[in-house]
């Protein structure tokens, strides 16, 4: 299968190369380490103007409707600048959906989007639920003509700069763990609502505890059909493992890059270190396990947009080796590196935390290599 990137698809990643290159240094991204929110609202401004915040809401709210395929090369680029913000969870995991459930407040929510006014952000994971999307323990319960919303969600990615969160609740006890859930729009700012910033490895990648404390919600502010969100967060979920997976590869690529660059540099008995067959056979290693998760990734964003039957087998193997390339890259570039590759002063630090942190999103490379052998034995 060709994967060769197509002249609209090549031109969107040169412009985003060049337009992080200028305005992303890692210089920003050490700075909004210490930043209150992590999010530089200039750049988030500068991504909707050029249209990527819209890449995949449908033309008819002000997106582009481009395909999974279209987005990898935007997303590679954001792995490679260590860009930090919410733009997976709300331009992607949020646009997923918001487009998969419908309705009239899920078209003005992403017209709203499009634009950058408005950030919205999946609330989804919970204390027990091990990434799966149907165990759910919080309630939306029927109130005289509204839900009262009480329970806790976890891991939610920048929570504090969200104007909306999409929770799954569960409205149905019926049906067994896996049905009777349902999705709601929540404002940020509704009462009841306490958020609670969590540690993370990767201090760019701002996640929250989010706790839902019997919080009034009116009958319109339902996500698609009752006791229907299951198909719709699935569907986000594979879309958001694509676009991490891109990045990880993204961050792998640029760590091999930095590593080469400094075998060529440094120099130690006289000779570069480059040249010695330890230092070539690892970059050789490095670098295969980069194009391996590179052709990954396009299969799994081809299998998606063409909702092929092993769309959920390419996704899982596509996270799993993305991310286990990233972790590994990272960490042989410091090899490379040396002593040096362990100062703060170096930058492959931060490229090592963002891939321990995409290691974790989404589930782990252990829980999707078992969904692989589940699909393959059958059962």
């Amino acid at each position: 299968m060709d994967f060769e990137l197509s002249d609209d698809q090549r031109l969107l990643k040169e412009n985003a190369r060049n337009v992080l290159a200028a305005e992303w240094p890692t210089t920003k991204v050490r700075q909004l380490m210490e930043h209150p929110t992590g999010v530089d609202e200039h750049l988030w401004q500068q991504m909707a103007e050029l249209g990527w915040l819209g890449l995949r809401i449908p033309e008819a709210h002000g997106g582009s409707g481009l395909s999974m395929t279209d987005l990898v090369p935007l997303a590679e680029e954001f792995g490679r600048a260590l860009v930090c913000g919410p733009f997976t969870a709300s331009s992607v995991t949020a646009a997923a959906m918001l487009h998969a459930a419908g309705g009239e407040l899920a078209g003005r929510l992403l017209s709203e989007m499009a634009t950058g006014a408005k950030v919205v952000v999946p609330a989804v994971a919970e204390p027990a639920s091990e990434h799966a999307e149907g165990d759910v323990q919080a309630q939306a319960v029927t109130m005289q003509g509204h839900y009262q919303l009480t329970g806790t969600k976890l891991f939610v990615p920048h929570a504090d700069v969200a104007d909306y969160l999409i929770v799954s609740a569960r409205t149905s006890p019926w049906g067994g763990p896996y049905a009777g859930i349902s999705l709601f729009v929540v404002p940020r700012h509704t009462e009841g609502v306490t958020l609670t910033p969590l540690q993370t490895v990767d201090a760019t990648w701002r996640l929250y505890e989010v706790v839902f404390d019997k919080v009034r919600l009116e009958a319109t502010a339902l996500l698609g059909a009752l006791d229907g969100a299951l198909p719709v967060l699935e569907l986000a979920r594979r879309q958001t493992c694509v676009v991490h997976s891109a990045e990880a590869t993204g961050v792998a690529e640029r760590a091999l890059e930095m590593a080469t660059a400094y075998a060529r540099e440094r120099v130690a008995f006289g000779h570069p270190i480059g040249s010695y067959q330890a230092i070539q056979h690892k970059l050789v290693d490095m670098l295969v396990e980069v194009e391996n998760a590179r052709s990954l990734v396009y299969y799994a964003a081809w299998a998606l947009d063409d909702d092929n039957a092993e769309a959920t087998q390419a996704v899982a193997m596509a996270k799993a080796y993305s991310a286990d390339t990233a972790w590994n890259v990272t960490t042989n570039a410091i090899q490379v590196y040396g002593g040096v590759g362990f100062t703060w002063e170096c930058d492959l630090h931060l490229y090592h935390r963002r891939a321990l942190q995409l290691h974790a999103s989404d589930g782990t490379p252990a829980e999707h290599r078992e969904t692989v052998a589940r699909l393959i034995i059958g059962f």
